[in-house]
């Protein structure tokens, strides 16, 4: 457990085992629980099996050490939040960059990749999309003017890459567009004719869908399948994701470029269905987003979404 106690008037940063409570110094052998918010045990207790359904990281290099104690100091005691969505999740990255983020079942079984895990393939996927020349490499959005913006269509049943795509979007300044994978051609026809966009992110089968409906819509620039290669002759640029990711992780210096924007930019368009009528979207500024992901891990837990990732806010 990491702690924060003063003694004779000088503050000391520390941990302790959370079954014996000895303490633990920066430095000292630590393990760490990659499942629960802050638990730790010293290496006897370890030894012993204490905790051990949860998954546990050893903990000695001091660097390490002190970037956490770092972090965890200034979120415990200021809780200070990013101002804008991107901040806050530099923030979250970087604070838990060891513990689980989001997991995909696979063959019977749930694989779990870390928050650096993610971080860096949407920081290679957004760079991808630069390097590619499908989305503008800006520092600074000027014009909050929706005319003006750059949009990323994406549409397909719920993956990681679906996931990775709005949150790239988000760090780019990008406005994800989210449609339900069972949107008729006509109605996505109805969504795109109000927008200028750049690039669409879908499933392999709905390739042939969004093929014919570019060739009405000359910004796009790129469809780019989240499963895996299609074989369909694309009348735009057609990649797989690991292809745009692969692009990018050799380029950082689109990786490190995050676009800001203020509070009330919108960074999303959910539309609905169309169940009773054309659709019709809802926009969601950066305020809402920070808002849904200024505590992710407060406190710890773990969440199963079901429901379409078009749908979910």
């Amino acid at each position: 457990m990491f702690s924060f106690f003063k003694k004779k008037n000088e503050k000391k940063y520390m941990w302790s085992c959370d079954s014996c409570s000895t303490p633990i110094a920066i430095g000292d052998d630590r393990f760490h629980c990659l499942d629960c918010a802050n638990f730790d045990l010293c290496p006897k207790c370890h030894k012993k099996g204490v905790h051990n359904t949860h998954e546990f990281v050893f903990e000695k290099e001091q660097v390490a050490m002190l970037r956490e104690l770092v972090v965890r100091f200034n979120l415990l005691l200021t809780h200070k939040k990013g101002d804008i969505a991107n901040e806050t999740i530099g923030n979250m990255f970087v604070t838990y960059s060891d513990r689980k983020c989001l997991a995909t079942y696979q063959n019977g079984v749930y694989v779990y990749s870390t928050y650096e895990q993610i971080h860096n393939r949407i920081l290679n996927f957004a760079a991808g999309l630069v390097k590619l020349q499908m989305i503008p490499n800006i520092k600074h959005l000027t014009s909050s003017a929706l005319d003006t913006r750059t949009y990323v269509v994406i549409c397909g049943k719920n993956s990681l890459e679906w996931f990775l795509t709005d949150y790239a979007c988000v760090i780019k300044s990008l406005v994800s567009v989210t449609i339900h994978y069972t949107t008729s051609k006509e109605d996505i026809e109805h969504i795109m004719s109000a927008m200028k966009v750049s690039v669409v992110v879908c499933t392999s089968d709905l390739v042939p869908m969004f093929n014919a409906i570019c060739a009405n819509h000359p910004s796009v620039r790129g469809i780019i399948t989240m499963d895996q290669e299609s074989m369909e002759k694309a009348i735009v640029p057609l990649h797989t994701f690991k292809q745009v990711e692969k692009t990018g992780s050799s380029h950082k210096k689109y990786r490190n470029t995050v676009a800001l924007n203020s509070t009330q930019d919108v960074l999303t368009l959910v539309y609905t269905s169309g169940s009773t009528g054309r659709p019709k979207g809802a926009m969601i500024p950066d305020v809402t987003w920070n808002n849904q992901i200024k505590n992710p891990m407060e406190p710890y837990r773990t969440s199963m979404v079901f429901a379409p990732l078009a749908h979910v806010v």
